[in-house]
């Protein structure tokens, strides 16, 4: 993980150095507890991602640090997470692109998914994106189809987004381990996202119905390595940009069982803060 983290702060310097104006830096603050969990008690996520654009071509790289404190027993130790994200999009047209994405993940903990790689491939066509995932951990596999088509409409000075997305996911070999034998072998989730824009200020609010496990999310700049299936999840966050920054606070809800342990009405609630400087 030292050597990915000295990758991406180079690339840091690179970027910084060739900035375009629709580029961007972004720092996360996340504060989360959980309820009727076994395991995890609470814990703090850090999150720098860096977006830079030129020539109609787009790199992305993210890296957060995560900080979870255990019930000891049955965890040995406190969580200690790293994960780093690359993303590379190619626009073919004003209507189509390409993306190309990996993950890499490192956990103290967890034998099954330390080290654990993720690869994507997307194709976006006007309102349409199709993406594919695998995971690929020590003992199992993960391939998940994403499906998302998005909306973009005017009420007078409201500029307004709806976005519709399906998430689909099959574990491969998951009777091989201890850790996904009682998962189930393949998990559906829908969701829907809503965005308003006025003037400098925004909000955004999210719903996902359906079971997920070990899913990609954030368009490929987050995984749920750890065994929570999880069958429910909203958020509402707003935002207002002060001219080259935005800031943002999200709240963040989501139900779960624990698999491994086959603890149900597991919850967790996440407060996050934001900061971005685009330049």
């Amino acid at each position: 993980m030292r050597k990915h983290l000295l990758t991406l702060s180079a690339a840091v310097v690179v970027v910084l150095q060739n900035a375009a104006a629709s580029s961007w830096i972004n720092t996360q603050c996340q504060n989360f507890h959980f309820k009727n969990s076994k395991q995890k008690d609470k814990g703090k996520r850090y999150i720098l991602h860096l977006n830079y654009q030129k020539d109609g071509n787009g790199y992305a790289f993210a890296y957060a640090k995560t900080k979870t404190k255990t019930f000891q027993p049955p965890m040995k130790d406190d969580l200690d997470e790293d994960k780093l994200f690359f993303k590379y999009t190619k626009s073919l047209s004003t209507q189509k692109s390409l993306s190309f994405c990996y993950g890499i993940i490192h956990d103290n903990l967890t034998y099954e998914t330390d080290g654990g790689k993720i690869y994507g491939i997307g194709y976006h066509y006007q309102k349409l994106k199709l993406t594919q995932y695998l995971s690929d951990y020590k003992h199992f596999n993960v391939y998940q189809t994403d499906l998302a088509y998005k909306l973009k409409h005017n009420l007078h000075a409201i500029r307004l987004q709806t976005t519709f997305l399906t998430k689909y996911m099959y574990l491969q070999d998951r009777k091989s381990n201890r850790y996904t034998q009682k998962a189930k072998a393949s998990y559906f989730t829908t969701a829907m996202i809503f965005k308003a824009k006025y003037q400098d200020y925004y909000s955004r609010t999210g719903l996902f119905l359906g079971e997920r496990l070990f899913a990609v999310m954030q368009d490929g700049f987050s995984v749920q390595h750890r065994a929570m299936e999880f069958d429910r999840t909203y958020f509402f966050e707003v935002g207002k940009q002060i001219k080259t920054y935005t800031l943002m606070l999200k709240y963040l809800y989501m139900h779960a069982t624990e698999v491994p342990i086959e603890n149900k009405n597991v919850s967790m609630k996440d407060i996050i803060v934001s900061l971005t400087y685009h330049f």
